[in-house]
């Protein structure tokens, strides 16, 4: 059975996200500020992406993400 997009489902989508989940991290970095600019980070388990994309949009160039998944259907977008 196919759920219904919620709000965040659809915002995800507009803003160029594969899951709604990027907003918990959003919100994470919002708090505590675990990114930085230039930073390198290690996403496992990264399918879908998304996490590994808000990462490497807050890291900017000087930065780098290595996102690791088990899927093999995992492919980020994004230049990632």
């Amino acid at each position: 059975m196919r759920r219904r997009q919620d709000y965040y489902s659809k915002q995800a989508k507009a803003d160029g996200y594969p899951a709604r989940s990027v907003y918990k991290l959003e919100e994470i970095q919002r708090r505590f500020s675990v990114l930085a600019r230039g930073m390198k980070v290690l996403d496992v388990g990264a399918s879908p992406g998304s996490w590994s994309l808000y990462a490497a949009r807050v890291v900017g160039a000087r930065g780098s993400i290595v996102a690791v998944d088990l899927q093999e259907d995992f492919v980020p977008t994004d230049g990632l």
